[in-house]
């Protein structure tokens, strides 16, 4: 799905792209908090990653946007953030 949002992303439509990836997160949610299924699970898992994904593909065709010649180093900041990011909120969760 990455070449599809991929496109979506670099056609400017931006905000659909963003607001089509929000949309499966969202739904993955709510799907993984009503069904404890198999299926369910596997649906979850699926849209989550498709999802983020999308979401990561659409930041980074922002970002790539921002300054032609500074690419590498904004990406750089992005992708830094994105893990620290990550990081803080896995530590946060398995605290809870």
């Amino acid at each position: 799905m990455a070449p599809v949002f991929g496109k979506l992303a670099d056609q400017s439509n931006l905000q659909r792209s963003l607001t089509i990836a929000v949309s499966l997160v969202i739904a993955s949610l709510v799907i993984a908090k009503i069904a404890s299924t198999a299926l369910a699970i596997a649906v979850t898992v699926l849209l989550l990653d498709v999802g983020v994904q999308a979401t990561q593909v659409t930041n980074v065709a922002t970002i790539y946007t921002l300054d032609a010649e500074s690419n590498s180093r904004i990406n750089t900041v992005y992708m830094t953030t994105y893990f620290i990011d990550g990081a803080v909120v896995t530590s946060i969760g398995l605290l809870c």
